[in-house]
């Protein structure tokens, strides 16, 4: 199970949203930041890359992706249409960081899966990932819960927007408020 630590002022429950972002990155170590905005129903996951890419790599890395995704589709017979699906990059000094964007109303935890595969056989050593939060058995656990959270997190239609991060081996929360609010997790 998550243990999280409460910064002074902040509720003892974790929203759905906070949930799912904590779901997300202790299941995946691979993905850097994961942000969510309820307002334009969007999940923006970011992976940081230990080199520059060039313009051909990065539309490369598109193509392949967008291939992964329309065979996932295809096969599972996606019933919402699929709203927001983007990839971009940015290049600072020797790192390259990789976004994606999706709506949440079509996303899958299993299609979380496929990005993440994806990036990662292409990019094996360089590729910048965190050391594992879960053995085998509770990272099974926890993507089947991620679809039951993932179901009310689509369920909302209001919220704030919520940022997931690793910070020294633990997962930070902060949602957007008058007042900043960071739940950390061991």
């Amino acid at each position: 199970m998550i243990n999280f630590l409460p910064r002074e002022g902040t509720a003892n429950e974790l929203s759905n949203s906070a949930q799912f972002l904590v779901s997300v990155l202790v299941c995946y170590p691979e993905i850097a930041t994961v942000k969510l905005r309820p307002r334009s129903r969007s999940l923006t996951l970011s992976f940081t890359i230990t080199r520059r890419l060039t313009e051909g790599e990065a539309s490369s890395l598109t193509q392949n992706l967008q291939e992964a995704l329309a065979v996932y589709w295809d096969l599972f017979q996606m019933d919402v249409p699929i709203e927001v699906c983007r990839f971009s990059h940015e290049v600072w000094d020797e790192l390259t960081q990789l976004e994606v964007e999706r709506d949440v109303d079509s996303l899958t935890p299993g299609e979380l899966g496929v990005l993440v595969g994806v990036i990662r056989e292409a990019f094996l050593e360089e590729l910048m990932v965190d050391l594992p939060f879960l053995d085998e058995d509770e990272r099974v656990f926890q993507q089947e819960m991620m679809e039951e959270i993932l179901a009310e997190v689509r369920s909302e239609r209001s919220g704030r927007e919520v940022f997931g991060f690793r910070e020294e081996g633990r997962v930070i929360i902060a949602n957007e408020s008058r007042r900043r609010s960071l739940l950390r997790f061991r």
